[in-house]
């Protein structure tokens, strides 16, 4: 069902036409392949997102705290060269988008403060519950 939330999380970040978005981004030789990676031209940021609906997101905490060694730093590479747009400008922003009932011991594996290239995104926020059956309003007509 992640799918779902990443698909909406995708619409949601692409309504603005000068952002373009790149679903299951391979990020060089590390494999990493974040959810999507955005680059929102109008604010010249790389947007690496990630959508997680699980109950205890410690996989998606540790990849952000190692944030510069799993995605930006070889991001910045691949980016940052011949007739890219992105050049040494840009900021490089982690979007995660988790549910509410885990935001809080989600910061917690954060650390302290949150960094300022780091942003929470709540699930619900983008139109209804993680955990209601909305799968079933079509079966009943509603």
């Amino acid at each position: 069902m992640e799918h779902v939330y990443e698909d909406l999380v995708c619409w949601r970040i692409t309504r603005d036409p000068l952002i373009f978005a790149s679903r299951q981004y391979t990020i060089g030789g590390n494999h990493s392949c974040p959810d999507m990676v955005a680059l929102n031209l109008r604010n010249k940021e790389v947007w690496i997102v990630e959508v997680s609906t699980n109950s205890v997101p410690k996989d998606l905490a540790r990849r952000i705290n190692d944030r510069d060694e799993h995605w930006i730093v070889k991001l910045k590479e691949m980016l940052i060269q011949g007739n890219s747009p992105v050049d040494e400008s840009w900021r490089f922003i982690v979007k995660a988008f988790i549910r509410r009932d885990v935001a809080t011991g989600f910061k917690r594996m954060l650390g302290d403060t949150i960094p300022p290239n780091v942003e929470i995104n709540i699930i619900e926020d983008l139109g209804f519950l993680w955990s209601e059956d909305w799968w079933k309003w079509d079966k009943q007509g509603s």
